[in-house]
């Protein structure tokens, strides 16, 4: 193996094992009491601009007989990120609305914003992820 063959393969592993140590995990622990039935689906999204229109991410977990669901964000970069939680109880993978758009399942935001009257904006259902995060989102009990 010549010089610079073994430089090579040297800087690709350090490459490899810096970018690995800047990959971070979201852990979003979903409280949906009183819903054991069906799945929760959560959106990350990691801008202002995107924000509730095109998630990074979006996964879905089925509810334990408990109420609680857990979801794992990986892969992400230092920086910040917003969560939205939904009951999927017809588990179509979708937010189930009714007449006028008003949602007919539960839904929550990263932070545990309220919002009645409008969307949240980004900046108030941020949260900052420069290592292994984990944060608790609590679906309201009714709808």
């Amino acid at each position: 193996m010549n010089k610079n063959t073994l430089l090579g393969l040297v800087f690709g592993v350090w490459a490899l094992s810096a970018s690995a140590s800047l990959a971070h995990s979201l852990t979003v622990r979903v409280e949906a009491a009183g819903r054991a039935e069906g799945q929760v689906v959560a959106a990350l999204f990691s801008s202002e601009e995107d924000f509730l229109k095109r998630p990074i991410s979006t996964q879905s977990v089925k509810i334990s007989g408990s109420g609680l669901a857990n979801v794992v964000f990986s892969g992400l970069t230092p920086g910040e990120y917003a969560v939205v939680v939904i009951h999927d109880e017809d588990e179509d993978g979708k937010m189930t609305r009714g007449i006028l758009g008003i949602p007919k399942e539960a839904y929550a935001f990263s932070k545990n914003i309220v919002s009645r009257l409008r969307k949240p904006a980004f900046d108030e259902a941020k949260v900052a992820v420069a290592a292994d995060e984990e944060i608790e989102v609590r679906l309201p009990v009714s709808r």
